[in-house]
């Protein structure tokens, strides 16, 4: 139960750091990143708590091998994605 409230807050926290962005309130950017560091901080906890309630103890070191490696291909691939988004549509605003 911990893990879905976990979860749902960490929802929460993008959530606001997204209106931020899109209402371009005054807020300082630090404010947002910090919003997005909170909300991947607390989804990737709950995730990383989740794996042994979901698989078989056997394999419980493969599947955490396997979190971790979508993790960091995603974490490699999001930049070289949004680099090509603002060099195709050359805006320099987000």
């Amino acid at each position: 139960m911990h893990n879905f409230f976990s979860v749902i807050l960490s929802n929460l926290f993008i959530a606001l750091a997204l209106l931020e962005c899109q209402f371009k309130t005054s807020t300082r950017i630090y404010v947002v990143q910090s919003l997005l560091g909170f909300g991947f901080v607390l989804y990737c906890a709950a995730l990383f708590g989740s794996i042994p309630y979901l698989v078989d103890s056997r394999v419980l070191g493969t599947a955490f091998g396997i979190r971790a490696m979508a993790e960091n291909i995603g974490l490699f691939l999001t930049p070289m994605a949004v680099g090509e988004i603002l060099s195709r549509t050359k805006h320099q605003e987000i």
